[in-house]
């Protein structure tokens, strides 16, 4: 399950770049969650999960 959170952690971070038109500062990269909300929440899905946070299956591993 960790490699499974990890490459989701990863695609979402290409998702991220590749909506904001390769741009990769950091500072230039608000608003994410109104512009591209699915990967915002997927995100937010992988990295409670990799954390071990219970009722996800990183928990459970």
């Amino acid at each position: 399950t960790h490699a499974f959170f990890k490459a989701l952690l990863f695609l979402g971070a290409g998702s991220v770049i590749h909506a904001l038109s390769d741009e990769q500062d950091m500072r230039k990269m608000g608003g994410l969650a109104r512009a591209i909300p699915l990967t915002y929440g997927l995100m937010w899905v992988g990295s409670l999960a990799l954390a071990g946070i219970p009722l996800f299956s990183g928990y459970y591993s």
